[in-house]
């Protein structure tokens, strides 16, 4: 009896950690997008405002997001492979591509109305992404419990 009490627990807690998991891909989008629209204000600030190159606005930046991180392997280190995380749906990944491969070329006139007008497409992606994890979270969360009741009393 004891046993099976303790795998049906081991089993909700179980499906409630891997729906948890699942979920993430909807908190790490909106937290890139989030990240990028962050990255356009600043780059359309230093533009509009200092003379400062590229590299040494990144610089500045810490790099513990995946955005800042291809940012960095990009304008950094140099790399010309952008590597785009897998939540991002293929519409995003070539905007994000087309994006910061157009980062730093011309001059800071036509990349300051570059990034005025990128900055709406951003910003429709960062709503979307809020939106889709307020919506699909706590239903991930929801089914995970559920699913791990539903085992429980098979188990029972």
């Amino acid at each position: 009896m004891y046993f099976r009490l303790i795998l049906g627990v081991i089993l909700i807690v179980s499906s409630i950690m891997i729906s948890k998991e699942l979920s993430k891909k909807y908190c790490n989008k909106r937290i890139f997008f989030n990240d990028f629209y962050s990255f356009n204000q600043l780059l359309i600030n230093e533009v509009s405002f200092s003379n400062n190159t590229l590299p040494s606005i990144i610089e500045k930046i810490e790099l513990k997001t995946d955005f800042y991180k291809i940012i960095n392997e990009m304008f950094v280190i140099g790399s010309s492979n952008i590597f785009l995380p897998l939540y991002l749906s293929e519409k995003e990944k070539e905007f994000s591509i087309f994006y910061l491969k157009n980062v730093g070329k011309g001059d800071s006139i036509s990349q300051k109305n570059y990034f005025l007008e990128s900055r709406n497409q951003i910003l429709e992606y960062l709503e979307e992404s809020k939106l889709n994890e307020k919506k699909y979270t706590p239903l991930y969360l929801k089914i995970g419990v559920l699913l791990g009741i539903l085992i429980f009393i098979i188990i029972i």
